[in-house]
């Protein structure tokens, strides 16, 4: 009896636990799910990430871009000062000889520089009249080149030139360049315009 007691003992201990068995199952059930929580929490926060960065590059570049518009208002408005100074200035001549014994920024026919080529901080042009913006002032910088005596074909309204030069009541056709510089000291307007004024 004592070793069939023994040999009972000895199978008795080798049964299974139905108990334990369930407890790990459960619990390699709740890793698993975790696991799963974690990685779908990592897609969450990169798709996350993804749209805020998408988010501040739509913003920057829409507040470049208004920047831009506005740099480009101002050096507009500031070149077109320039072409009424310049207006100003031809209409202040008080004949038409004045016109090269006048200063800088002045040209005979042909002998203008092109205007993406020219100095705009030298004496190759003249100096406006400043003109504020938004409390800001600007210089007008300019330049004029005379084209000699024309007339308008009234068919086609195209400026012909041709004719004596200093002919009395004649017109005299002249072409005026201005530019203007937005704040940012980098964006630029250039601006052409012709003007004819009669001397008597």
């Amino acid at each position: 009896r004592p070793v069939a007691s023994r040999i009972f003992l000895c199978i008795h201990c080798a049964e299974p636990n139905p108990v334990r068995h369930a407890d790990n199952r459960l619990s390699g059930s709740h890793r698993s799910q975790r696991g799963v929580v974690l990685i779908t929490a990592l897609i969450f926060l990169v798709v996350l990430t993804l749209v805020a960065v998408t988010t501040v590059q739509n913003v920057t570049l829409q507040e470049q871009m208004t920047s831009n518009v506005r740099q480009g208002s101002i050096a507009l408005e500031i070149a077109e000062n320039g072409l009424r100074d310049a207006e100003q200035f031809l209409l202040n001549l008080p004949n038409s000889g004045a016109f090269f014994v006048s200063g800088d920024g002045l040209y005979d026919q042909n002998d203008a520089p092109l205007p993406w080529e020219v100095d705009w901080g030298s004496t190759a042009v003249r100096a406006g009249n400043e003109v504020t913006i938004n409390g800001i002032p600007y210089e007008t910088r300019y330049f004029i080149e005379f084209i000699g005596p024309f007339f308008e074909q009234q068919e086609t309204g195209e400026i012909v030139t041709g004719g004596a030069l200093g002919a009395i009541g004649q017109n005299l056709g002249y072409r005026i360049v201005a530019r203007g510089l937005g704040n940012d000291g980098v964006t630029e307007r250039i601006v052409e315009t012709y003007v004819a004024r009669t001397f008597q």
